[in-house]
């Protein structure tokens, strides 16, 4: 594991996202969302991809919980040289020969903060390490003795990416836009249009570009926008009302787009084969639009 300069990760993450919304002709398409925001799961908004710095991050976490807990050389190594062979919380910070170490140094108040022993394997501190809810020992009583408890060692990075990255708020029907069952083409596309990530001509003028809007899929040109695209235009409306009329569900003139999806939503279910395809058509439909 080797400390990624900050330049190298900004330059990986641009040919990430480049490689996400597109290159055309040797010029990069436009980035409609933050890749900080594409980097968190999909429940929350984003397409499930590890953001490099919370990656890193989160080795570093694992490399310390292994000095924790395992009986190897590097961590006999590292309590010889950071803590002389003391328990870890009383380590000092200026005891590091590198940018390594330090980051070692730096993810182990978490891991102290955030884990907790259970009584099973492996010598622990009863004084130091934090086996009940309200932290460890030291923290409200002096003891004299260095009693040696039990404990397991238990770690994923899963866990561990969940404590150091930023939460965003859950998204609506994720499991019908991410199903397996759809492409993956068809799931990122409908996941533009959730985002309003599409290049539409309305968000190209938001963007500064003088451009003279007219919807090529309506007998009055009207201005081209998400929602009319693929909502209210005389194109969408006609695609959904035959939909609405195969399907047997009442068509509903007078509705936004995504009022539409999460009604249409609402009348998925898993519990049979119709149920199913009425929650997967919904995207395959605004693909097609």
């Amino acid at each position: 594991m080797v400390h990624m300069p900050k330049t190298m990760k900004r330059k990986l993450s641009n040919m990430f996202a480049n490689f996400f919304w597109g290159v055309e002709d040797q010029k990069k398409k436009r980035h409609w969302r933050a890749w900080n925001k594409l980097c968190v799961p999909c429940d929350e908004g984003g397409v499930g991809v590890r953001d490099l710095d919370e990656v890193q991050q989160v080795m570093f976490l694992k490399f310390g919980w292994q000095l924790l807990t395992q009986d190897s050389l590097w961590a006999k190594f590292f309590c010889a040289k950071c803590v002389k062979n003391s328990h870890v919380s009383l380590m000092q910070e200026g005891r590091f020969g590198s940018q390594f170490w330090m980051n070692a140094f730096q993810g182990i108040p978490l891991l102290l903060q955030k884990s907790q022993w259970k009584v099973r394997q492996e010598n622990v501190s009863l004084r130091y390490d934090k086996f009940t809810e309200d932290g460890p020992l030291c923290s409200r009583v002096n003891l004299i003795t260095e009693p040696l408890i039990r404990v397991q060692d238990l770690f994923s990075t899963r866990s561990a990416c969940d404590i150091i990255r930023v939460k965003f708020p859950k998204m609506d029907n994720v499991d019908w836009i991410w199903n397996n069952l759809l492409p993956g083409k068809i799931s990122i596309y409908m996941w533009k249009a959730y985002f309003n990530c599409l290049s539409v001509d309305e968000n190209v003028r938001k963007l500064g570009i003088p451009i003279v809007s007219c919807c090529n899929c309506c007998e009055t040109h009207h201005c081209e926008y998400l929602n009319h695209v693929l909502g209210s235009g005389d194109f969408a409306s006609a695609l959904w009302r035959k939909v609405y009329a195969k399907m047997g569900f009442p068509f509903v003139a007078i509705q936004g787009w995504k009022e539409r999806s999460a009604a249409w939503f609402r009348l998925a279910s898993r519990q049979s084969q119709v149920g199913i395809l009425t929650g997967l058509l919904l995207s395959i439909v605004v693909w097609r639009l």
